[in-house]
């Protein structure tokens, strides 16, 4: 019990750090991305946070699995390092013992990973459409930037805004200039307003106090107009549903599917939990390190088995949806790879004899 508390904390310790070092790169990475995005205007300010929010989220069931491989390999590099493996064996800990307290907290993972692939991350999916979808739908004034020069999307206006309110319904010192076939037509207010009309549903821009100039088509003279109040309508976006990807499917729909791309999508679903276990246990096997080769002597091995492992199930994912591989054998055939490993590399490591039933251990 002693033991198996003991272990419990170290991988858990570990796989916080590891996990959290991991969640802050790509969250910076991501942050920065979007960032960029609402500087060049693609995205609205108040969304970042959601599409922010929905990255970190859609990524958890991926980081997981790979964040608890290396906190197994990093934690038991360190005993084989400090003897400490050396110790458990000693007091008579046998090392199909020591795989089986792994298990522990192993099983917790994959449930956890398996709660994000079969049913959080096919929601998150569904809601980050329904966002894109929704931010489409949204009026082009959403995405101008106070102190700069803005073009609207099927408009030959251009928008000048010195400042915006925080709720950017209000609009100061603003300027405005079209007119089709070359003709000038410019406005100019102190402060605007954006107005929907709640019959037709049209977006307006509404200008107070301002000036408008024109040229005259047959003088050619510059006109100018005062007005208390200037209309001028936002053209509206025609927006299509986003085709969902099969990530945004539910699972139970990919079960009844016959398609062999739904069957790609729910082998790489079943995946990632047994991902997990396999991983756990073949960690455990390859942190095999003497006090000389130091607690990273086998990070490198471990992480190219990781990549070949992910490439192959990729590649197999890639095979099912196109019909290469029937979806009865899926990714199995992997799975099954990767326990012939385990089991090759135990028995070199251990023996054998663990492995027997028990009484075939008494005759021995």
């Amino acid at each position: 019990m002693i033991i198996k508390r003991y272990l419990w904390k170290e991988l858990l310790f570990t796989f916080g750090a590891v996990f959290l070092v991991l969640v802050l790169i790509m969250a910076g990475h991501t942050f920065v991305r979007y960032m960029g995005f609402v500087a060049e205007g693609r995205v609205s300010a108040d969304m970042v946070l959601q599409l922010f929010g929905i990255k970190l989220a859609k990524a958890m069931g991926q980081l997981l699995p790979f964040a608890w491989f290396i906190s197994v390999t990093l934690t038991f590099g360190r005993l084989y390092k400090d003897n400490e493996m050396t110790i458990f064996s000693a007091v008579g800990l046998p090392s199909i013992s020591l795989l089986r307290l792994v298990m522990g907290p192993t099983l917790l993972c994959a449930a956890l990973v398996a709660l994000f692939t079969f049913y959080l991350d096919p929601l998150n999916q569904e809601y980050y459409y329904k966002l894109t979808d929704q931010a489409a739908t949204q009026s082009e004034m959403s995405a101008v930037t106070a102190g700069r020069f803005n073009t609207i999307k099927g408009s030959d206006r251009v928008f000048y805004v010195e400042s915006i309110s925080d709720d950017r319904q209000e609009m100061y010192n603003i300027f405005i200039q079209g007119g089709s076939d070359g003709a000038l037509d410019v406005f100019s207010a102190p402060r605007a307003r954006q107005m929907v009309d709640r019959e037709s549903g049209d977006r307006y821009l509404v200008l107070q106090d301002g000036y408008r100039f024109e040229r005259d088509p047959v003088s050619g003279d510059l006109l100018r107009y005062e007005y208390e109040e200037a209309s001028i309508r936002i053209e509206q976006p025609e927006v299509t549903s986003s085709s969902r990807k099969r990530r945004a499917y539910p699972t139970e729909q990919l079960w009844l599917s016959d398609d062999p791309k739904d069957s790609a999508e729910l082998h790489w679903r079943l995946a990632m939990p047994l991902s997990v276990l396999l991983l756990s246990l073949l960690a455990v096997l390859l942190s095999y390190t003497t006090p000389r080769e130091g607690r990273f002597g086998k990070l490198f091995i471990a992480l190219l088995a990781y990549i070949i492992y992910s490439n192959l199930l990729g590649m197999g994912k890639s095979w099912i949806a196109a019909g290469k591989v029937d979806p009865l054998i899926g990714l199995w055939w992997i799975h099954l790879l990767a326990v012939l490993l385990i089991i090759t590399l135990y028995i070199r490591r251990y023996g054998g004899y663990e492995l027997l039933p028990q009484r075939f251990r008494r005759h021995k």
